[in-house]
């Protein structure tokens, strides 16, 4: 029957093992640095090896190695039964010049450079609408890119989002095919996305394959990998880098709000110049019916036609510039729809306002409610004592002019 061991004692069974095997201790070890961090005081190295990667700690010191760096490391093997996990302590570490996969990347950098690759030009959109979002379903990035967006009231933007894989062998090609999607969809930007992890961890974003598929996406790409301070070379082939996805989320909603502004801007210097220029003509017209009142000497019916032509006048200048300011309206409204509505159905409130304080003011509005208006020796009478017993006057009213002699007053 085989003997039955705890977690705990296995772990230091095999604790023990490493301790008392001399081949583990006081050895050097040579690699390349692909990860390397300092925290509490200790330096936490990952040196890797083609597919193998070893954990290197020292304790209570810090190194200065950079990632890429080859370097040789003296030490011992060490178990840790409470984590399970197998670290090499080391004594004291140095530099032994640029690791074999740093000159390969940089090699490639240096050729995608000469060839163009990283010359991308394409500019963000004026205003961003649509958006496809590469990267992986799983994970915070989606939600917090979302999330910038929902806090800065952008839930308008379309997002479709092409899940593919941001880690290991498969990921380049996984990448690649979802770029290859989105191009039979025309989308204002790609955004290609992932969270924090080592440089390993990034490997995929440091591919030929993915970056020569970002440099000639035929819209604009925002690179959004990892942290700030990662730089791969989908970076250096997008239209723009930012540090992380939350930043490119930004980026598009400063990108808008820019636009908007603008848009805010220049419709609001369109309805000044609507109002003045309705107002001007409208003041016109109102003259010209004044003029026929002080001279509807002749017929009635004369004065009716020219009066309802000058009506026809100002129905064409309010429908013919509407329809002009309205064309240029519709093609700046189609842009923001809901927002833009509101904007103009304000203006349109406000000039119906006008209109009906237009309307009551219109002499033709007061004469056809039952009052007139009294001439006398071609001038206006407005106050009673400008007219004398004797006098003749010529009252104005709804449908033509009387004219009289005054016989008494009160």
């Amino acid at each position: 029957m085989n003997k039955i061991l705890s977690v705990s004692q296995l772990n230091n069974y095999i604790k023990n093992v490493f301790d008392d095997e001399l081949l583990l201790q006081n050895i050097t070890v040579e690699g390349e640095v692909s990860e390397a961090k300092f925290s509490g005081g200790n330096t936490y190295i990952t040196l890797k090896e083609g597919d193998y990667v070893l954990s290197c700690v020292k304790f209570g010191a810090r190194y200065e190695f950079a990632i890429g760096d080859k370097i040789r490391a003296t030490g011992s093997m060490r178990f840790y039964p409470r984590g399970g996990k197998a670290t090499f302590v080391m004594t004291y570490a140095n530099g032994v010049g640029k690791g074999e996969l740093l000159i390969k990347l940089n090699d490639l950098k240096e050729r995608l450079a000469k060839e163009g690759v990283f010359d991308n030009t394409k500019t963000l959109p004026r205003f961003i609408k649509n958006i496809a979002l590469v990267t992986s379903a799983e994970g915070a990035v989606i939600h917090d890119f979302l999330e910038v967006l929902s806090r800065n009231n952008c839930s308008y933007i379309d997002i479709d989002v092409y899940s593919v894989k941001v880690q290991g062998a498969e990921a380049p090609q996984s990448i690649v095919k979802a770029v290859s999607l989105s191009e039979g969809k025309k989308y204002d930007v790609m955004v290609v996305a992932r969270g924090g992890g080592s440089e390993q961890d990034l490997g995929c974003f440091n591919t030929e394959a993915v970056a020569r598929c970002v440099s000639s996406c035929s819209f604009p790409v925002i690179s959004a990998i990892g942290h700030e301070v990662n730089f791969t070379l989908c970076d250096f082939a997008s239209s723009l880098r930012a540090g992380t996805p939350s930043i490119a989320a930004e980026y598009i909603v400063r990108n808008n709000e820019a636009f908007l502004s603008c848009f805010y801007t220049a419709l609001s210097d369109l309805s000044v110049r609507a109002e003045r220029l309705f107002g001007t003509r409208l003041e016109n017209a109102k003259s010209r019916m004044y003029e026929l009142l002080q001279g509807c000497e002749s017929k009635a019916a004369e004065v009716k036609a020219r009066i309802s032509g000058v009506l026809g006048d100002i129905y064409g200048y309010c429908r013919d510039d509407s329809l002009r300011f309205g064309s240029e309206f519709k093609r700046l409204l189609n842009i923001l729809q809901v927002k833009a509505d509101n904007i103009l159905a304000a203006k349109e409130h406000e000039l119906r306002l006008s209109s009906a304080v237009l309307d009551k003011s219109s002499p033709l509005k007061i004469l056809s409610d039952g009052y007139a208006k009294v001439i006398k020796n071609e001038q206006s009478v407005n106050n009673i004592n400008e007219v004398k017993i004797g006098d003749d006057i010529k009252v104005v009213m709804s449908g033509g002019a009387l004219y009289a002699t005054v016989n008494g007053k009160e």
